[in-house]
């Protein structure tokens, strides 16, 4: 059972490591400085470049991998580059809506799956299983 456990652990942690490259590849391909998106067209290279420093996009690809997952390892998950406050901030105000529809969700779909399982056992290799 440890093995078995310990393997599963091992599949989690290799799969949500995989699942972080690939979110950070896309997010690095993605065209376009967020620099000089967060500061507008007519923003002056000195200041691009300023920001670039502050948010720490002059580092290495794999510095800021790191940093990345550390900080959402820690709970940090940045700054929004459209809305400019942090990213925690904005899930926190969209989980007041969120988690009452997922929960509704839940109970709805509990009280028409329990039924139909029920229904499936009951008439095994019938039509309705």
């Amino acid at each position: 059972m440890i093995r078995f456990a310990t393997t599963r652990l091992l599949s989690l942690a290799l799969s949500l490591l995989m699942a972080s490259i690939v979110v950070f590849a896309v997010i690095e391909v993605i065209p376009g400085d967020p620099a000089a998106y967060m500061l507008g067209l007519n923003a002056s290279p000195e200041a691009v470049a300023a920001l670039r420093d502050e948010l720490g996009l002059n580092g290495s690809v794999w510095a800021r991998y790191i940093s990345w997952v550390s900080g959402m390892l820690s709970g940090d998950f940045g700054q929004s580059y459209t809305y400019r406050v942090p990213v925690t901030e904005l899930v926190g105000q969209r989980l007041a809506v969120s988690l009452p529809l997922t929960l509704m969700a839940l109970l709805l779909s509990t009280l028409i799956a329990f039924p139909v399982g029920l229904i499936a056992a009951a008439r095994r290799g019938k039509i309705s299983d």
